[in-house]
């Protein structure tokens, strides 16, 4: 429920774009009602707006504000400088982005299309994505689950455009460069997911083996050259989509929280996403075979290394590292529910354990054997 001060900027920001809409959509148009639909998101407000075209057609526009996800205070959130640079980071992104998806004139690969950034409000204001679904979504559909040939066929060519969606990213933001690998950012982070780990269950003999691994991985990974990119950093399930007529186009790349890493980070996103899915988990990965995965994996590949080439080493590293935060991840999300809620969580969370565990080691055994 919004309070009298955000509806007040709501009215307000309502009553700028009745202004605005004529520039932007010729002189006929304008809103079909001032009272936006209002959604909030963990990091984000969005205000939903319809418009009538002088042809009688109606689009939908949508303006959307960042904020923190502990805070859900909008006068707040369009004053934070933070936020207010990222915004107008991310607006400009879109933008590149767009130029490039056309530039690269491939009818299967969608961009979001910005039409303006509002200073006052901090606001992004873009057309809104229509008829589209997340790729999260299409995993939990019971033909997918159940192995329908038309629908994982349809998901492995989406993940294969996915591949390419990336790569003309990191091509057209990231300034992707071969480098030197430097172990030590990665060595203090997974020094710290260790101590988070230890903080919040009891001692597993596997850990003490998986730290091992992961310090002999990075020691054969010293020095070694690797593509460095701007990551989009939030490159998962949720925020990659498939229109209805088979494009793929991805959401939420904030400019703020991107750092300079091997581009193999954002593809560890993704693939962790998909490792980790209860359906795969529960079911012994028979609802979700780990062929089908590997399969997944390659499509993504083939999207990808279309002019630099693949390290699986590196591949395996940042596949492994991302294991090792889902088994953080997941008990810790666990211990801050109450009731049933946290006995049912932590039950799936012992169920999952291994699962993580073992996929780890594997990914580590990967790079070591092939020293």
């Amino acid at each position: 429920m919004l309070n009298s001060d955000e509806q007040i900027i709501i009215q307000q920001l309502s009553n700028a774009l009745c202004q605005q809409i004529p520039d932007w959509f010729g002189e006929q148009a304008q809103l079909v009602r001032l009272a936006p639909i209002t959604i909030r998101y963990a990091f984000s407000y969005a205000f939903l707006y319809d418009v009538m075209l002088s042809n009688w057609q109606v689009v939908r526009i949508r303006a959307k504000i960042q904020d923190y996800e502990e805070r859900s205070d909008l006068p707040a959130a369009i004053q934070d400088t933070e936020l207010r640079f990222a915004a107008q980071q991310e607006f400009e992104a879109l933008q590149v982005m767009a130029k490039a998806i056309r530039d690269q004139d491939d009818p299967q690969l969608g961009y979001i299309q910005a039409i303006a950034y509002l200073p006052r409000w901090n606001a992004i204001v873009m057309h809104e994505v229509e008829a589209v679904v997340s790729f999260r979504k299409i995993l939990y559909r019971p033909d997918m689950r159940l192995g329908f040939p038309n629908i994982r066929q349809r998901f492995a060519k989406a993940i294969h455009l996915a591949g390419k969606w990336l790569r003309l990213y990191h091509q057209a933001l990231g300034n992707v460069r071969l480098q030197t690998f430097d172990t030590r950012d990665l060595s203090e982070h997974l020094e710290m997911r260790f101590r988070q780990i230890a903080e919040i269950q009891v001692s597993h003999g596997d850990m003490q083996s998986l730290e091992k691994k992961f310090k002999a991985a990075l020691s054969a990974l010293k020095d070694c050259p690797v593509y460095y990119t701007l990551t989009h950093s939030d490159f998962h399930l949720t925020n990659i989509l498939l229109s209805s007529n088979g494009q793929v186009i991805v959401l939420d790349f904030d400019p703020s929280f991107r750092e300079r890493r091997p581009l193999y980070f954002d593809i560890l996103q993704l693939f962790t996403d998909i490792d980790v899915q209860k359906t795969l988990i529960s079911s012994f990965g028979f609802l979700l075979p780990q062929a089908y995965l590997r399969r997944l994996r390659e499509q993504f590949f083939k999207g990808y290394f279309t002019d630099i080439s693949l390290d699986r080493r590196f591949n395996a590293l940042y596949s492994a590292t991302g294991m090792l935060r889902s088994m953080y991840w997941y008990k810790n999300r666990a211990l801050k529910m109450t009731g049933v809620k946290r006995i049912l969580a932590l039950g799936a969370y012992q169920l999952m354990r291994p699962y993580f565990s073992t996929k780890a080691h594997h990914y580590l055994d990967e790079i070591l054997q092939a020293k």
